[in-house]
C-alpha cells in the first residue's frame, strides 16, 4: 500500500515522489499524472489578516490587498467582459446569479454587481467581513462545501486562484455543477504546471507553494477535473498577473530569501514605488472557460 493518499482526480494509488519544497513532499499520480502537496492545510486561520495585509513580512500572501483595487480593475473588467459574453441576458440587465468562491475582499464582485446578482463565499473570516462591511456585498464567511444553496440557483460561478487551495477539488466542483443551471458558466484560474516555465523551474516554480498551494495542474489534468465534473471547456485563456511592484519584490524575497533581494524589498516597500503597476505574463496561469453540459463521473 502507497504512503501516499490516493489521487483525488482519478483514486489511482501508484503515486510518485517528484520533490521537496519547504520541507513538504510534492507527488505525482503515475495513471492521470495530476501533481499535489502531500500535506493538506485546512485551517482557516492561515488566511488571516496577516495574509491579506501582511505589510513587510515575508509571508505567502499579500503586502496590502486592501489598497490593490484600482490596480486590480483593469484584470477585473477584462473578466468581467468575458463572462458577458458567455452568460445570456449578461450586457444591459442583470445577466442572472454569479457566486464567487473565494471571493478575498470582495473586488471581482463589486465589479460584477451592475450586470449580476452577485454572491461570494470566503473562507478568511477578515475578507468576508471586509466584502461585507465596506462594500456592501452578500458575502458568507466559511467554505464552500458547507455552504447551502438551492440548486441550479447561479448562471455563473467563478473560482479565481481559488482551486488550488482547496482539500477536495473534485468534489467542490461537483458541488458547483450542482449549483448551475443547465448550460451555466464555470470559471476558474489556476497555475498551469504543465507550462515551460514551471517545467525549466521544478521545484522553484514561482506558483509551488505548499502547503497554502495544494494541487498543480495541467491542460491535460484541468481538462480531465472538468470532464469528470460534467463540464465541457469552452475555451483556456492565459492572461498573466497584475500586481504592485512591492509584491512582485515580496514573493521573490520569499521564495528566494537572500539578503540583497530582502533588502531591496524593504526598501521599495518604504517608497512611493510601492504602488507601482506591474502586469506580468509568463504563460502559466491558466483561466478556463466552461458550460455545464455532461453527467457527473463517480
Amino acid at each position: 500500500m502507497s504512503k501516499y493518499r490516493p489521487c483525488n482526480l482519478c483514486g489511482g494509488e501508484e503515486i510518485k515522489f517528484l520533490w521537496e519544497k519547504d520541507g513538504y513532499e510534492i507527488v505525482q499520480c503515475q495513471h492521470c499524472h495530476l501533481i499535489w502537496t502531500q500535506t493538506i492545510l485546512d485551517d482557516e486561520g492561515f488566511y488571516s489578516k496577516d495574509f491579506f495585509v501582511g505589510k513587510d513580512q515575508l509571508i505567502a500572501g499579500y503586502t496590502d490587498y486592501t489598497q490593490d483595487r484600482e490596480i486590480l480593475k483593469p484584470e477585473l473588467k477584462r473578466r468581467l467582459t468575458r463572462i458577458k459574453e458567455s452568460v445570456k441576458g449578461g450586457k444591459g440587465e442583470k445577466g442572472g446569479r454569479l457566486l464567487d468562491v473565494g471571493c478575498a475582499l470582495g473586488f471581482f464582485l463589486d465589479e460584477a454587481r451592475d450586470d449580476f446578482e452577485t454572491y461570494g463565499v470566503e473562507i478568511s473570516s477578515f475578507a468576508a467581513e471586509y466584502a461585507q462591511e465596506k462594500l456592501g456585498l452578500q458575502v458568507i464567511q466559511g467554505r464552500f462545501l458547507e455552504v447551502e444553496f438551492e440548486p441550479e440557483f447561479f448562471d455563473c460561478i467563478t473560482f479565481w486562484d481559488v482551486i488550488e487551495h482547496l482539500p477536495d477539488p473534485t468534489l467542490n466542483l461537483k458541488k458547483a455543477y450542482n449549483l448551475l443551471k443547465p448550460d451555466g458558466l464555470l470559471v476558474l484560474s489556476t497555475g498551469d504546471i504543465g507550462s515551460f516555465g514551471a517545467k525549466l523551474m521544478g521545484r522553484h516554480w514561482h506558483l509551488l507553494l505548499p502547503p497554502q498551494h495544494i494541487y498543480y495542474f495541467s491542460q491535460e489534468t484541468i481538462k480531465k477535473l472538468f470532464e469528470k465534473t460534467g463540464f465541457e471547456i469552452i475555451e483556456i485563456k492565459y492572461w498573466g498577473k497584475v500586481m504592485t511592484l512591492t509584491h512582485f519584490f515580496r514573493r521573490l524575497s520569499f521564495l528566494f530569501p537572500n539578503k540583497p533581494l530582502v533588502y531591496l524589498f524593504k526598501l521599495i516597500a518604504s517608497t512611493s514605488l510601492s504602488r507601482m503597476r506591474l502586469e506580468l505574463n509568463l504563460f502559466d496561469i491558466m483561466t478556463v472557460f466552461a458550460n455545464k453540459k455532461g453527467i457527473i463521473h463517480p
